[in-house]
């Protein structure tokens, strides 16, 4: 979902095609179509890339790795939806590289483990103005 555009809004838009599709070509369908919805769905969140805490962030990956971190928009559900969106908080997820997340091969990249503990450390202390 992008943020902005609310949950009811976005069902409302795909269940007009299904029914629009089903009303074009109603030999298509033996049965006809119904939209179901299962598991947890949201409004989208967004932190803008000149934001500060972005910016404090990725200065502190840069310094430390050398490079510019990609910054990157996910399309799963995190709690930093629920600090930024709802809680007025300004959130980013960052963390270690990770493959196959919450499945049975669920696995991270030891070295960038110690990586993004460093990259927080000097996070932190920008942050709270430590020389």
């Amino acid at each position: 979902m992008y943020p902005g555009t609310s949950v009811a809004d976005i069902r409302a838009r795909i269940e007009r095609a299904i029914a629009g599709a089903a009303a074009t070509n109603p030999g298509a369908f033996a049965v006809p179509p119904e939209v179901r919805y299962r598991g947890f769905a949201a409004e989208g969140y967004h932190v803008p890339p000149d934001h500060l805490l972005v910016r404090s962030l990725s200065s502190a990956y840069a310094r430390h790795l050398g490079v510019q971190p990609a910054l990157v928009a996910t399309t799963g559900t995190t709690d930093a939806r629920v600090l930024g969106a709802a809680g007025g908080i300004p959130t980013v997820c960052f963390g270690p590289y990770a493959e196959g997340a919450h499945g049975v091969g669920e696995r991270v990249y030891l070295p960038s483990v110690v990586q993004t503990a460093q990259v927080m450390g000097l996070f932190i202390k920008d942050w709270c103005g430590v020389a």
